[in-house]
């Protein structure tokens, strides 16, 4: 039903859906209806038979502005033998309303039910309304990849003839350029030059890494600069990462159990009710009369109406969601995320730019000793040397730097050294010395690890620099935090280096994305549930094989469409409490639901015995609907600690925009 409105929505999610203002209309009409059903039903044989009928005129605009979406639904459920609560609730509203234009033309007013006919449709299909709009953002979330399309690269002809056009222009062999800080649009290999080449989203590894002539790139990688060109291995649109993307896409489009659920027994409920209505009439007609036949099949078709159905999970879902986007967290998965998030039992997390926050110098040492005042003038050399580079390793030095309250010394002159390092040359005592900080690809440092740097003064190491990722704040908190919850905690990341000390949980490395998928396979079967946790398109497979997902916000776009949630800040505390508060509402859901359940069951029985009116039957759903909702606006008020430490991370964001100095 929500998928019939969805395909009248406009693309553009600020837009307003062009049937947003036939639901409007209809919710103002049904409020006056409800207005004038009150004085009718009050003042009884006086009241003015002109306000009847214009009862009666405002319900047929009700219907004729909300009936298209019911009646196309329907249809296409009768096609598929499907038969829903959208059924249902038309059903039940048409018979209102039937018996309702038959008492009114043979002059009974005291038996109208036009204001439960309007107001039941109505509300139903705001209902739908407000699920269409979620699931409309997911739409357009999960088309944002293709934004891709728009990118433009430098294309080259045979001649060497150079011209800009969009990246679905190139061709298999095809020879083209690229801007520094631009992905490639295309799988393809570096026909000349050199330049450092970014795969941190699709590798794990955060370092750029240095490539050069006959070294292949795949499609998704950015190139952080350099002179170089490039020939095309794939076409666009067959290229590794749209590849990749479909398959996402594929799995993504699957239908959840609880959906599936939720249709069946809504088929159930539509079968049940009929069959007790039918069988009502027939006993009532056969052994009372047509009037008494009527009322009480007419009663059960009320009574049953699944208001209580239809609100207990969505306004539940609906008011998770705005909790959660109070704490900055975003939902693309809407009542359906939540649902999964909840049954999660194991935690999955990516490493690089997950739980780590940059690159920073862990350990220094020296096979020489130094004084301190010779340790300080090595050091002030080597941030000289980097200083000056736009480089995750550069950025590592100046951090130290600013840390340790160290200057730059002087340099006479600076050179980059491709996929090595960087040197230079300074006066120190009056002498030229060469220096350089180099990493384990030169021949003066093949000693050093991967990890690791080397300051080489005039062709001798003197200091090794020992990178580390640096942990985001709150890393061991958090993972405590999750194991508080009973949870399992595991970290899989595309990075080789060994466990870092800040985890307490256990660690799998070297993961390409198809192993990191294997896993989490290997993990739900061993112990249930799981949620991934990434910023990668290296995560994307992993994402969509977990039963849900999370997304960091300064991810890749790519990994923030796939994943069901985005958190929208740095405070990884916030993780454990998604799954506390997921936990809560969906408890809120099922007492709905058994509250529901119990309803519809016990008022079913009493309408068909008898014992309700048509009026008691309305006051009794609308109790019930009542009762539903107030249970699911506790939400509100649930786990305070969601609000406190959303709260408490936008004061210290707040903190760290604000400038200490006048500018």
């Amino acid at each position: 039903m929500a998928a019939t409105i969805l395909k009248e929505s406009p693309k553009d999610e600020s837009a307003l859906p062009p049937h947003l203002f036939r639901v409007i209309l209809a919710f103002i009409v049904s409020m006056f209806i409800t207005l004038l059903s009150a004085t009718i039903h009050q003042e009884r044989e006086s009241a003015p038979i002109a306000l009847s009928v214009v009862s009666f005129a405002l319900t047929l605009v009700v219907f004729a502005l909300l009936s298209k979406e019911f009646l196309r639904a329907i249809s296409q459920e009768l096609r598929k033998r499907l038969l829903s609560i959208a059924t249902l609730v038309f059903v039940g509203t048409s018979a209102a309303f039937l018996i309702s234009s038959w008492n009114l033309f043979r002059g009974d007013s005291a038996h109208l039910y036009f204001e439960t006919a309007a107001m039941a449709l109505t509300l139903y299909v705001v209902s739908l309304t407000i699920d269409a709009h979620f699931k409309l953002k997911l739409s357009n979330a999960l088309s944002a990849w293709t934004s891709n399309a728009s990118l433009s690269v430098i294309k080259l002809s045979p001649n060497q003839e150079r011209w800009r056009t969009n990246a679905e222009a190139l061709s298999l062999g095809d020879c083209f350029e690229l801007d520094s800080n631009s992905p490639f649009p295309v799988d393809a290999v570096l026909t000349k030059g050199f330049g450092d080449v970014d795969e941190s989203h699709l590798t794990g590894e955060p370092l750029p890494v240095f490539k050069q002539t006959g070294d292949e790139v795949k499609a998704g990688a950015i190139w952080r600069g350099g002179t170089a060109q490039f020939q095309a291995t794939s076409e666009y649109k067959s290229s590794s990462l749209n590849r990749y993307f479909k398959r996402v896409l594929e799995l993504k489009a699957k239908q959840s159990s609880f959906e599936r659920l939720a249709e069946k027994g809504a088929s159930v409920l539509l079968a049940i009710a009929l069959t007790v209505a039918s069988i009502t009439f027939s006993y009532g007609l056969l052994n009372f009369s047509l009037d008494t036949a009527l009322l009480n099949a007419l009663s059960v078709l009320l009574i049953s109406c699944p208001c209580g159905l239809a609100i207990a999970t969505p306004i539940a879902f609906w008011l998770a969601i705005y909790r959660l986007e109070q704490a900055g967290v975003t939902v693309s998965g809407c009542g359906t995320a939540i649902e999964k998030l909840a049954s999660v039992k194991t935690v999955l997390l990516d490493k690089t730019g997950t739980l780590t926050d940059g690159i920073t110098i862990a350990r220094i040492d020296s096979d020489a000793q130094l004084s301190d005042e010779e340790r300080t003038q090595l050091l002030s050399l080597a941030i000289a040397l980097e200083s000056e580079h736009e480089h995750p390793i550069a950025e590592a030095f100046r951090n130290y730097a600013q840390a340790h309250n160290l200057s730059p010394a002087s340099l006479v002159m600076t050179r980059l050294l491709p996929g090595i390092g960087v040197e230079g040359v300074a006066i120190l005592n009056g002498e030229s010395v060469t220096l350089a900080v180099l990493n384990s690809h030169h021949h003066l440092t093949a000693q050093l690890k991967p990890n690791q740097l080397g300051l080489v003064v005039n062709g001798e190491l003197n200091l090794v620099f020992t990178l580390a990722h640096q942990p985001k704040p709150q890393v061991q908190q958090a993972i405590s935090a999750l194991h508080a919850l009973g949870l399992k905690v595991a970290v899989l990341t595309g990075d080789a280096s060994p466990k870092p000390e800040f985890l307490s949980c256990e660690y799998h490395n070297a993961l390409s994305p198809e192993a990191k998928a294997t896993l989490v396979k290997d993990y739900e079967q061993n112990f249930g549930a799981a949620v991934f946790i990434g910023d990668g398109l290296n995560d994307l497979e992993a994402m969509t094989t977990a039963t849900t997902s999370i997304a960091l916000f300064q991810g890749a776009n790519q990994a923030k469409t796939t994943a069901d949630f985005t958190l929208f800040h740095s405070n990884l505390l916030m993780i454990a409490e998604m799954i506390a508060f997921a936990r809560t509402a969906k408890r809120k859901v099922l007492l709905n639901l058994v509250w529901a359940i119990s309803y519809n069951t016990i008022g079913i029985a009493l309408a068909a015995f008898g014992f309700l009116t048509p009026l008691w039957a309305i006051a009794i759903m609308t109790a019930s609907s009542a009762m539903v909702t107030l249970n699911s606006l506790s939400l509100l008020k649930s786990n305070p600690s969601l609000s406190t430490l959303a709260r408490r991370t936008s004061e210290r964001a707040l903190q760290a925009l604000t400038p200490t100095q006048p500018v």
